[in-house]
């Protein structure tokens, strides 16, 4: 449901630019709601596909969202330049916004929680009272090998993106597109050298992905703290 609700909000986030009267505070107000309903999607989606694979299988299903993602990046791309370059530019958010939508739809009617999926709201509330739910103290989470080297790996996987964010740029634009006898690639074309480089990330998430999935052992560090491997719909964590 919450990803159903992320992505209605989303998909209305676009729509309202499509208004020929729409200008700049219009354009603040949408990027605002769009930052509220797409801010916690990597972690809800997560959340989810973690509901259908037990603990020790999860790392792959993780990796395949993860390159999903960077491969809507690379279709959307070119295809939003080709709107753009027929129907005009507020027709790039109102394609996102149909695309939005029409994925909302399927989602309302394909769309469930996993066997393995951990209790919510009510379901919550009605196992609370029995016995045998693990107390876990959050100093023994945050210590865990499994969280260490996950924030670890984070961290650098954001100081490189961030680098690449602010460097890369400028260094497309001034060296790579200066040397060039080409112009620069208009909105949609991927630069000179790096017209693959989506397949380059999504192979590397891949291989990465295969070979955490043979070596990394969850369930280590789920005996250390005398949890479950995978906690049922009765058996929930407490922190």
């Amino acid at each position: 449901m919450l990803l159903l609700v992320m992505g209605a909000l989303w998909s209305a986030a676009q729509l309202p630019m499509l208004r020929g009267a729409a200008g700049f505070a219009t354009l603040i107000a949408t990027r605002v709601l769009l930052g509220f309903a797409e801010g916690p999607a990597a972690p809800v989606a997560v959340h989810h596909v973690h509901g259908w694979f037990e603990q020790r299988e999860r790392t792959l299903p993780t990796v395949i969202l993860t390159v999903g993602a960077a491969a809507g990046v690379a279709v959307a791309a070119p295809t939003l330049g080709a709107v753009i370059s027929h129907f005009g530019w507020r027709w790039a958010f109102g394609a996102a916004g149909l695309a939005g939508l029409l994925w909302a739809a399927v989602w309302k009617v394909e769309g469930r929680e996993g066997p393995l999926a951990p209790p919510v709201g009510r379901d919550v509330r009605s196992t609370e009272g029995i016995s045998g739910v693990a107390d876990v103290p959050l100093r023994a989470v945050f210590l865990s090998g499994t969280f260490i080297t996950a924030a670890l790996g984070a961290f650098a996987a954001y100081w490189v993106m961030s680098a690449k964010l602010t460097w890369l740029p400028d260094y497309l634009q001034t060296v790579v597109a200066g040397t060039s006898t080409r112009q620069p690639p208009s909105v949609g074309e991927p630069w000179p050298g790096y017209e693959n480089g989506w397949l380059v990330t999504a192979a590397l998430l891949l291989v990465t992905g295969v070979l955490a999935a043979l070596f990394i052992r969850p369930e280590r560090d789920a005996r250390r703290l005398g949890v479950p491997e995978t906690p049922g719909a009765v058996d929930p964590v407490v922190h």
